[in-house]
C-alpha cells in the first residue's frame, strides 16, 4: 500500500468515527436498576455484552462501515436500541 493511500484510508476511518454517535455497550442490571428499563442485557453466543445502538441510522453507519453482507439489524428486544447480528 502507497503512503497515500494509508493516508487515505485513516482519514476515511477518522471520518466515520467522528460522523457517528459512540455505541453504548449493554450491561448486566445491577439491583439498583433492576426496575429501571435503562439497561439491556443481551447477550452474543459467547456471551459477551452486545454492542447496542441507540438509533437504527447508527446500526447502518456501522453495517456500511463494516462491509460484512452477512449481518442484519435487528431491534433490541428490551427496546432501548438496536444490535447487529448474523443472518
Amino acid at each position: 500500500m502507497k503512503r497515500t493511500d494509508y493516508r487515505k484510508a485513516l482519514q476515511k476511518i477518522k471520518k466515520t468515527f467522528e460522523s457517528t454517535a459512540d455505541p453504548i455497550i449493554c450491561r448486566e442490571p445491577s439491583e439498583d436498576t433492576k426496575e429501571d428499563q435503562s439497561f439491556c442485557s443481551c447477550k452474543d453466543a459467547q456471551g459477551h455484552p452486545k454492542i447496542l445502538y441507540a438509533t437504527r441510522k447508527e446500526a447502518e453507519a456501522e453495517l456500511a462501515y463494516l462491509h460484512l453482507k452477512n449481518l442484519r439489524i435487528y431491534p433490541c428486544p428490551s427496546e432501548k436500541g438496536w444490535h447487529l447480528t448474523k443472518s
